[in-house]
């Protein structure tokens, strides 16, 4: 797959058929391979997640039970996670997530997960 063609596509360029064939093929992958290609294509964090909430329409949730306080969600890129007390856990800062959902991949005991 060509990433140029995606790239010039997520930065408002207009699309050609070519883009449209590929935008259609991203589309039509499952989320966890959808995302992470979307993710690594786009330079802009807002289209990204804009373009992540389109396509699959997920939120991230945090199951404190299951948390064990690792801490691998704490080195998100973007700065999203957080600590917000010792006792009680972490929080998602819903205006820097991009949806990447890498947090959900790093947690080894599956409290942080992907919903609709």
């Amino acid at each position: 797959m060509d990433r140029s063609i995606i790239s010039h596509y997520l930065h408002g360029r207009y699309p050609s058929d070519k883009v449209m064939r590929v935008s259609e093929e991203i589309i039509s992958l499952p989320k966890e391979h959808g995302i992470p290609l979307i993710t690594s294509l786009g330079d802009n964090k807002q289209i990204t997640k804009k373009l992540i909430e389109r396509i699959y329409n997920i939120t991230i949730s945090i199951d404190m039970e299951k948390c064990i306080a690792c801490g691998k969600c704490l080195e998100c890129e973007y700065g999203a996670i957080s600590v917000y007390s010792e006792d009680i856990g972490i929080s998602i800062d819903r205006e820097k997530c991009i949806l990447c959902c890498k947090c959900v991949s790093e947690c080894p005991v599956g409290a942080l997960k992907i919903v609709k």
